[in-house]
């Protein structure tokens, strides 16, 4: 079996060799052009970021089994695949942990404003004549209101996190949809009452461009908006 490593070098560390690998290639980063040629002769063919579209995998007869080392798999067309009789896997949960704990991170950041204060201490403290320093607001976590869309493993964990540290925590309904299912609020209403959304949904047709400048003109002045997932869920200026 012919095993091609698309991006290793987007790894924090070595992928080892499976056993049962007849032929393992890890190349550093591997350019559009290049795909075809790297996978001429793979039977499977691992990728982080690098696509593969329905273009290369019809140049591709002998693939059989596309890995993405991540849990986001936009990077591939499934319907291609599908089509062509390549199987698909990715890394589900992976990094649910770290990603909830992200989130949680990113909040007593913000609303604390730690990086903001960290630069006041520095530069205005040594010098205040009464040894504080007040700069911008500082906004408790506990109380607040926590918008999340996608309920999958990692929305989960961030909403346990979140509850644990006394915020109010609301799911939001599929943008548009016509009923709202228990447990949910319309994503309208999630906009327009949260201190701060984090985004946990997979990148489909449904959710692309699923924030723009009609979302963000809904949200209360000062909120949060969270994405630690992919820059095309924000529609670009």
């Amino acid at each position: 079996m012919n095993i091609v490593f698309l991006d290793g070098a987007s790894l924090p560390s070595a992928m080892p060799r499976p056993t049962f690998a007849n032929s393992w290639t890890v190349r550093e980063r591997t350019g559009p052009d290049e795909v075809v040629a790297a996978l001429a002769d793979a039977q499977v063919a691992i990728t982080n970021k690098v696509k593969l579209g329905r273009v290369q995998l019809e140049q591709l007869p002998g693939l059989k089994l596309i890995c993405v080392a991540a849990t986001g798999y936009d990077c591939i067309d499934i319907a291609a695949c599908r089509d062509l009789g390549v199987t698909v896997c990715n890394a589900p949960a992976y990094s649910a942990v770290s990603v909830a704990e992200a989130v949680v991170a990113s909040l007593f950041a913000l609303r604390r404003r730690l990086f903001e204060y960290r630069e006041a201490a520095s530069r205005h403290w040594p010098t205040s004549n009464h040894f504080c320093v007040h700069a911008t607001p500082i906004l408790d976590i506990r109380g607040a209101t926590l918008g999340i869309v996608g309920r999958g493993d990692i929305g989960s964990r961030v909403a346990r996190l979140a509850s644990a540290l006394e915020m109010k925590v609301i799911f939001a309904e599929h943008r548009g949809a016509a009923t709202v299912r228990d447990g949910y609020v319309s994503f309208e209403d999630m906009l327009q009452q949260s201190d701060a959304i984090t985004l946990h949904c997979p990148l489909t047709a449904q959710t692309q461009h699923l924030i723009g400048a009609p979302q963000l003109a809904q949200m209360k002045p000062g909120a949060l908006l969270i994405n630690t997932l992919h820059p095309i869920f924000l529609t670009p200026r």
